[in-house]
């Protein structure tokens, strides 16, 4: 058990008997996803140590690897265009306001720092990493570009 409660808890292990220990282990609202394609029985609990303050227990569903790489062979084929729209720490009112009024396309994201310069090439940075984690066939996202030092 950790020293605190925490926020969430996934469960790889096909062992159930993980389970009650992992919803003792969250705090109140949390939950905990059992994650295995497969898992033993979970045995008996406690509903007050294991449920009670909102705690809750979901499956996921867990799929093999070449389920994945299926999904992402047709993801290349659609194709998936990713769009992150950045913004300075100091704007983030303003990208509040956009997000309100429906003007982001995709993703949002905050950055500490970001210069007019760095804006532009963090969000073509952005781009491609948003293309390799969908795993698109080589050539499809554009170079790298180069980041200047801060």
């Amino acid at each position: 058990m950790p020293p605190v409660s925490v926020d969430g808890a996934i469960v790889f292990a096909p062992a159930g008997e993980i389970v009650p220990a992992a919803l003792r282990a969250v705090r109140s609202g949390a939950t905990v996803a059992c994650a295995g394609i497969t898992m033993s029985a979970i045995p008996a609990m406690s509903y007050e140590e294991c449920l009670f303050h909102e705690k809750k227990l979901r499956s996921v569903e867990a799929n093999t690897r070449a389920d994945g790489e299926g999904l992402l062979r047709e993801a290349a084929e659609i194709p998936i265009r990713p769009s992150v729209t950045t913004f300075a720490l100091a704007d983030a009112n303003d990208a509040l306001v956009a997000l309100k009024e429906d003007r982001i396309n995709g993703s949002g994201v905050l950055c500490r720092r970001l210069t007019a310069r760095l804006h532009r090439a963090r969000e073509c940075r952005n781009k491609i990493l948003a293309c390799s984690n969908i795993a698109v066939q080589r050539g499809a996202c554009p170079p790298k570009p180069q980041e200047e030092p801060p």
